[in-house]
């Protein structure tokens, strides 16, 4: 049985390669994703502003405000609706962690940027050919989610948006 991890996360996984610091906090209405594996070993971690999710960045300010964190937490927990891997490669979500507690963040960028990861579990690794985001669905005021990945040596990038929410793992020429 392979293993898929899905980070969307501010501090990208050292697997990445990348250390927390570096990776810049995308313009609002966009995310950035970067997907790496080896086997059946994936792992995604995908940077988003606050305020594309939330509507709001730093602490809340409000009940209102309290309660989109209560309400983006919950859709962030469910990453199999949030990430649909090719069905044939038959992945499960095993694990979900949220982390978007603007009050414990430090610094400017912390506060303005939510976390999560998810593990998921794939029977056929081998048939992982695409993603589809429903992350679209889940944030209106998300509007793009630019894309990289390198699964196996299979390396290319992609811009997703509303119309198109499908990534196809197919190598850069």
């Amino acid at each position: 049985m392979g293993c898929v991890i899905l980070a969307l996360s501010a501090a990208p996984s050292p697997a990445l390669g990348q250390p927390p610091r570096e990776r810049a906090v995308p313009e609002s209405g966009r995310a950035d994703m970067v997907i790496a594996g080896e086997g059946g070993s994936v792992e995604v971690a995908l940077t988003v502003r606050a305020a594309s999710l939330v509507g709001f960045e730093g602490p809340p300010s409000s009940d209102a405000q309290r309660r989109a964190l209560v309400v983006t937490r919950g859709n962030l927990s469910t990453g199999d609706g949030l990430i649909r891997f090719s069905t044939r490669a038959a992945c499960r979500l095993s694990h979900a962690e949220v982390d978007m507690d603007p009050e414990r963040a430090s610094g400017d960028r912390a506060a303005r940027v939510l976390s999560a990861s998810y593990r998921f579990d794939c029977d056929q690794p081998e048939l992982l050919d695409s993603a589809a985001l429903g992350l679209f669905v889940a944030f209106p005021a998300l509007q793009r989610v630019f894309v990289r990945y390198d699964l196996d040596g299979i390396r290319g990038e992609a811009e997703l948006n509303r119309s198109r929410p499908v990534v196809s793992f197919v190598p850069l020429q």
